[in-house]
């Protein structure tokens, strides 16, 4: 089973995706975020094996969020999920950790 970690500040938007992800019967979205304290708290206790990540998020921005959890968890897959197309934005996610954007 592949534990996914969701982290946006809109609700609806969250909740589409885990909708969509949990309709897959090898994926379990095992916690939700709004803001990048919570994520990173939510990431340490759950284990995520993908974090599906804003990058616009209230408290600590998605790529320095990205960048504490892939320095503590380089083994967890951070997916950044936005509507920006910034080849710059891109870059820095990339550079962050993330796996994809």
């Amino acid at each position: 089973m592949i534990k996914v970690l969701i982290v946006d500040d809109h609700p609806v938007f969250r909740q589409g995706i885990k909708d969509v992800i949990e309709s897959e019967s090898n994926i379990d979205v095992v916690g939700q975020a709004a803001d990048g304290e919570v994520a990173i708290e939510l990431a340490y206790d759950l284990m995520p094996d993908v974090i599906l990540m804003d990058v616009n998020l209230p408290t600590i921005n998605g790529l320095q969020v990205t960048r504490r959890i892939k320095s503590a968890m380089p083994e967890t897959k951070v997916i950044v999920l936005t509507g920006y197309d910034d080849v710059e934005q891109v870059f820095h996610a990339l550079r962050a950790g993330a796996s994809a954007y």
